[in-house]
């Protein structure tokens, strides 16, 4: 019992303690319920379960029950993966522990509960909060556009994709025109990149993966 006094000691403390920002979130961990759990089903499995978020527009906070849906693979997911949006566990001499709940920019969270909030309270995608997203879309950018660069000396396809990708690194934060443009075209498609291989495609499925909290659904 006195292992999760602890734990739960430091997370009221730092709640009372943390000034959300514009388009923030941060986790209730003590909220989260399962949905129809069955522990006893065969991995891999998907486990379904709600918390309590508290999110930050620019006049108010308002608490949020958010649903996430993820798939363990091991026990060992099993005591990872399930876990409330922002809420980090450890490992312990007897397996996993509560560590610490950092904040998340409201669009990152595949919750539509929250980006239906956060676009009722017209919270911008790039604002303060969301300045961390876009510095890591930056240094991914660069970094993919420059490996198909090189892949570009025998391929027009990954040529294109390498201008493309590194023109839009070098344009953000102050430009995301081009940017908005590839999201727009990956959420016509309903997310369904086509495996045909050229430049857009190639663009489509990097920003797929980096820049995800940009789709309005």
């Amino acid at each position: 019992m006195k292992r999760l006094i602890l734990p739960i000691f430091i997370l009221l403390c730092s709640a009372e303690l943390w000034a959300l920002e514009v388009g923030e979130c941060l986790a209730d961990p003590q909220s989260k319920k399962y949905i129809n759990p069955n522990f006893s089903a065969p991995y891999p499995k998907k486990i379904s379960f709600t918390c309590r978020y508290e999110c930050q527009a620019e006049n108010q906070s308002q608490i949020l029950l958010g649903k996430r849906t993820v798939e363990v693979r091991s026990l060992k997911d099993e005591a990872r993966i399930p876990v409330c949006l922002g809420v980090e566990v450890k490992q312990t001499a007897w397996g996993y522990d509560f560590d610490r709940v950092d904040p998340f920019f409201i669009y990152s969270a595949d919750m539509p509960v929250l980006k239906k909030w956060a676009r009722e309270q017209a919270i911008e995608l790039d604002i303060a909060s969301s300045a961390q997203l876009m510095q890591k879309l930056k240094e991914n950018l660069k970094q993919v556009g420059q490996a198909y660069e090189i892949a570009g000396q025998n391929s027009e396809a990954f040529r294109e994709a390498s201008m493309i990708l590194l023109d839009i690194e070098q344009s953000l934060p102050e430009n995301t025109e081009v940017l908005d443009f590839y999201i727009t075209k990956i959420e016509e498609l309903n997310k369904i990149i086509p495996y045909e291989l050229n430049a857009q495609n190639l663009v489509m499925r990097v920003l797929f993966g980096s820049a995800n909290w940009r789709f309005k659904n």
